[in-house]
């Protein structure tokens, strides 16, 4: 079976929030404080997820899915010990109307997953959807300490814009990626052979 993108809707929750939780124990395990990472619940991370569906009207979820009869994109093939339609990957962005600056809050791969080039295609489907919209710059946050994200964002494209923030419910430091966008096609099973890092995540949240 093929993973194929698709739109993300409250259906996703359980699938979306398996995958972020997996992500925030694992890949942040030598990024962020334990007390931090203890921090975000199963309660916790189902809220921040809720509030993100129900903002559909300001913001896109896609979901990189397992066998999915629904072909957005067809991205690789399976991953063992995925049932279909198991949901393996999450990008969400906005725009605000009007504006040509548009925002990547999250993109993150189940650890099960990665290597396969999901990131890539998540991000760069993200990108060419904030093309089509007239987006002319996309815009994330990362951890400074993160650098296996940084390394996959700037392989990407992306680059430091001079924005640093510290967010008190983290406390460590996070840098400001930017990268200049033209139209693009959404991904397609062509890039599938592209390597994601354990890390490839974006962290302004959700």
């Amino acid at each position: 079976m093929a993973t194929t993108l698709r739109q993300g809707t409250a259906a996703d929750l359980d699938g979306v929030v398996a995958v972020f939780l997996d992500c925030w124990r694992t890949s942040y395990a030598t990024v962020l404080p334990a007390r931090v990472r203890d921090s975000m619940t199963e309660a916790s991370a189902r809220e921040l997820w809720r509030t993100a569906f129900a903002r559909a009207s300001d913001s896109t979820v896609l979901v990189a899915v397992e066998g999915t009869v629904e072909v957005d994109t067809a991205v690789a093939s399976s991953t063992p010990g995925s049932p279909a339609g198991a949901v393996l990957g999450v990008a969400r962005w906005s725009q605000q109307v009007g504006s040509t600056r548009g925002d990547v809050h999250s993109l993150y791969v189940s650890p099960r997953a990665q290597g396969r080039g999901l990131g890539t295609v998540l991000l760069d489907a993200a990108v060419a959807r904030l093309a089509a919209s007239g987006a002319e710059v996309a815009r994330l946050w990362v951890f400074e300490s993160n650098r296996a994200s940084l390394d996959f964002y700037r392989s990407r494209g992306f680059a430091f814009d001079g924005r640093r923030r510290t967010e008190a419910a983290y406390g460590v430091s996070e840098l400001g990626l930017s990268l200049p966008i033209t139209q693009r096609a959404p991904a397609t099973a062509e890039v599938a052979s592209a390597r994601t890092t354990k890390a490839g995540t974006a962290e302004a949240g959700t």
